[in-house]
């Protein structure tokens, strides 16, 4: 059994980018490099939109479903978010083998449009829904615009905080339990990565083995059957349990190696700071020694020289008093 796979990504900037990806824009060939130019055909750009938003540029269609249905009294923010951008499907192999049942396939569509109608406030909020047939994994792209029941632009109500977000990836995994999907481990630490960093990856020749061992690591008491059952997608094999503690073994020597460099670095460096440290320590010492010796001997001279004015100032008042007045 595959697993479900619903991911949102909200929308600050010009949408005209995304907008040539989803709907592979001749000319734009440069925004869906990864998909294959002779499946392009295989897509399908679903018509019937609000307003005919699908035969507009997707910027403008974004701008015109919300002055249609805005209805907050501020002018909104030009750092408000304005758009969501969301991708729906499931596991590799579960994907390929149902795009091969048409009436199975069909239906899966079907029950994404819906859920999409549901979550985000109905028809109207959906300005593009494409599905994709050009990639290694058939998928569907869908832009919503986050205006609420009472016309207020807020994402953050419409998305909802963690909680719910977690409750719609539940609702999501529930419509595609007929199709043989699955919800995906809950709460793995694992921090999606955007469009951009990803097909960069893919470019580089990079796989997902990092990204799937800390999932497991990350939820042991329900990943114990992954590591004999994991399917790598870049790599299109199975990793058997010696290879999965041979990897550990050597990422945990890898890390103990490291920490023990790292540790020997900052000993070293610690060390240096110390002793140079000490060393100011000292010369600060014998600065204030040396300046205390000066004070002395300062202070007496002044003393000697206070008691030997004082001594002939009293043998000068003496002398004095012993010669008459006037002579």
């Amino acid at each position: 059994m595959g697993f479900a796979v619903y991911h949102v990504e909200k929308g600050k900037s010009n949408a005209t980018a995304i907008g040539h990806h989803i709907d592979r824009t001749d000319g734009k060939e440069h925004s869906y490099r990864q998909a294959d130019p002779e499946r392009k055909s295989e897509n399908v750009h679903f018509r019937g939109l609000h307003n005919g938003a699908e035969k507009k540029d997707l910027q403008t269609a974004i701008d015109d479903r919300i002055k249609e249905g805005y209805k907050g009294k501020r002018a909104i923010r030009k750092d408000a978010v304005k758009y969501l951008k969301h991708v729906t499907t499931g596991s590799h192999k579960e994907m390929t083998q149902m795009a091969k049942e048409p009436e199975k396939f069909k239906k899966w569509v079907k029950a994404n449009i819906e859920f999409m109608k549901e979550e985000f406030g109905g028809k109207e909020n959906i300005v593009r829904c494409s599905l994709h047939m050009d990639e290694k994994t058939p998928h569907l792209h869908f832009v919503t615009v986050p205006l609420t029941k009472d016309g207020r632009l807020s994402a953050k109500e419409v998305l909802g905080d963690r909680k719910e977000m977690s409750a719609r990836q539940d609702r999501y995994a529930d419509k595609m339990a007929e199709f043989g999907l699955k919800r995906g481990i809950k709460r793995t630490g694992i921090k999606h990565e955007d469009a951009k960093r990803y097909y960069g990856r893919i470019k580089e020749g990079r796989t997902h083995r990092i990204s799937y061992n800390i999932q497991v690591q990350k939820a042991p008491e329900e990943g114990q059957g992954l590591k004999t059952q994991l399917e790598k997608p870049s790599m299109g094999v199975l990793v058997s349990k010696e290879k999965w503690k041979a990897y550990e073994k050597k990422q945990r020597d890898k890390f103990n190696h490291e920490h023990f460099v790292k540790m020997g670095k900052a000993k070293e460096v610690y060390g240096t700071q110390l002793k140079g440290v000490v060393d100011m320590a000292m010369k600060n010492i014998e600065a204030d020694k040396h300046d205390l010796n000066m004070t002395k001997t300062r202070n007496i001279k002044l003393e000697q020289a206070l008691t030997n004015k004082k001594e002939k100032g009293k043998g000068l008042g003496l002398s004095r008093m012993m010669k008459p007045p006037g002579l």
